[in-house]
């Protein structure tokens, strides 16, 4: 539980880590009730942060779209066109 699992160029998780932080995100999405089977897009940079979210998202048994920050604006909206997620 203890190796790291992910590392960004600002930190690094342990696996007990991610594990916490994606079950406490997790939690906040089915707070807000986000039913299973949904569609999450999510547009991060390669992060830390990503990938909790990403590990959160398919625990709660929902998918993810991928939204690269760097895409040029339109782009990103024929993404989100096409693949209409539930949440952004």
């Amino acid at each position: 539980p203890y190796k790291i699992a992910v590392v960004d160029e600002l930190r690094s998780l342990s696996f007990q880590n991610l594990d916490q932080l994606s079950n406490q995100l997790g939690h906040y999405l089915r707070e807000k009730n986000i039913p299973s089977g949904s569609c999450i897009a999510i547009c991060f940079p390669p992060s830390c942060e990503a990938i909790v979210s990403l590990f959160a998202i398919l625990k709660n048994g929902c998918f993810y779209c991928p939204i690269d920050p760097a895409y040029p604006l339109a782009r990103k909206k024929h993404i989100l066109t096409d693949a209409k997620p539930s949440y952004i």
